[in-house]
Protein backbone atom coordinates (compact mmCIF):
# COMPACT_ATOMS: atom_id res chain seq x y z
CA UNK A 1 0.00 0.00 0.00
CA UNK A 2 2.96 2.47 1.05
CA UNK A 3 4.39 2.21 -2.42
CA UNK A 4 0.24 2.87 -4.20
CA UNK A 5 -0.06 6.17 -2.18
CA UNK A 6 3.53 7.34 -3.20
CA UNK A 7 2.87 6.76 -6.64
CA UNK A 8 -0.23 9.35 -5.95
CA UNK A 9 1.62 12.17 -4.41
CA UNK A 10 2.81 12.77 -8.14
CA UNK A 11 0.12 11.35 -10.39
CA UNK A 12 -1.77 14.01 -12.43
CA UNK A 13 -4.87 13.80 -14.09
CA UNK A 14 -5.39 13.18 -17.76
CA UNK A 15 -6.88 16.54 -19.94
CA UNK A 16 -10.31 17.05 -19.69
CA UNK A 17 -10.77 17.04 -23.58
CA UNK A 18 -12.86 15.19 -25.76
CA UNK A 19 -10.34 14.17 -27.80
CA UNK A 20 -8.44 12.88 -25.10
CA UNK A 21 -9.35 9.35 -25.44
CA UNK A 22 -8.66 9.42 -29.41
CA UNK A 23 -4.96 10.65 -28.61
CA UNK A 24 -4.37 8.43 -25.88
CA UNK A 25 -5.00 5.65 -28.51
CA UNK A 26 -2.70 7.46 -30.91
CA UNK A 27 0.14 7.10 -28.41
CA UNK A 28 -0.25 3.85 -27.84
CA UNK A 29 -0.09 2.58 -31.12
CA UNK A 30 3.15 4.45 -32.26
CA UNK A 31 4.46 3.18 -28.25
CA UNK A 32 4.12 -0.06 -29.55
CA UNK A 33 5.42 0.10 -33.01
CA UNK A 34 8.68 1.86 -31.53
CA UNK A 35 8.88 -0.98 -28.83
CA UNK A 36 8.65 -3.56 -31.40
CA UNK A 37 11.12 -2.03 -33.61
CA UNK A 38 8.83 -1.38 -36.36
CA UNK A 39 9.68 2.52 -36.32
CA UNK A 40 12.41 4.10 -34.52
CA UNK A 41 11.87 6.53 -31.60
CA UNK A 42 12.10 9.86 -33.69
CA UNK A 43 10.20 8.42 -36.49
CA UNK A 44 7.23 6.77 -34.13
CA UNK A 45 7.44 10.34 -31.85
CA UNK A 46 7.45 12.28 -35.08
CA UNK A 47 4.06 10.14 -36.32
CA UNK A 48 2.35 10.19 -33.33
CA UNK A 49 2.97 14.06 -32.82
CA UNK A 50 1.58 14.13 -36.78
CA UNK A 51 -1.48 11.93 -36.13
CA UNK A 52 -2.00 13.85 -32.30
CA UNK A 53 -2.03 17.12 -34.83
CA UNK A 54 -4.75 16.33 -36.82
CA UNK A 55 -6.36 15.13 -34.44
CA UNK A 56 -6.89 18.52 -32.49
CA UNK A 57 -6.82 20.38 -35.35
CA UNK A 58 -10.49 21.10 -35.08
CA UNK A 59 -10.50 22.07 -31.98
CA UNK A 60 -7.67 24.59 -32.50
CA UNK A 61 -9.63 26.44 -35.12
CA UNK A 62 -12.69 26.37 -33.26
CA UNK A 63 -10.77 28.00 -30.36
CA UNK A 64 -9.10 30.13 -32.55
CA UNK A 65 -12.16 31.28 -34.62
CA UNK A 66 -14.16 31.03 -31.21
CA UNK A 67 -15.46 35.15 -31.38
CA UNK A 68 -16.80 35.04 -35.32
CA UNK A 69 -18.45 31.70 -34.53
CA UNK A 70 -20.83 33.30 -31.93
Amino acid sequence: MRAFYKQLESAKPFPRIPEWEQIADKMGQWIEAAVWGRYTLDEALAEMTRDINRVLEKRRWMLKNQKTLQ
